[in-house]
């Protein structure tokens, strides 16, 4: 329960910071949180997808544990 509830506050905190307040401001400054969280994202798929393909055998080599 202790998990679930850390995760909604912290799913809470991240669309708080990154809600958008002052009207006047720059266009990256209101954005800017957002932009930066779908960077990491996408940064962490492409390692995780490359991590992925990296331990797959090469062809001709026996897997580990074989």
């Amino acid at each position: 329960m202790v998990k679930v509830i850390t995760l909604v506050f912290g799913i809470a905190s991240i669309i708080n910071l990154m809600w958008p307040r002052t009207p006047e401001a720059g266009w990256l400054n209101k954005w800017l949180i957002l932009i930066s969280m779908v960077v990491l994202i996408a940064l962490g798929l492409i390692q995780l997808v490359m991590l992925n393909m990296s331990k797959e055998p090469m062809q001709g080599q026996s897997s580990p544990g074989i």
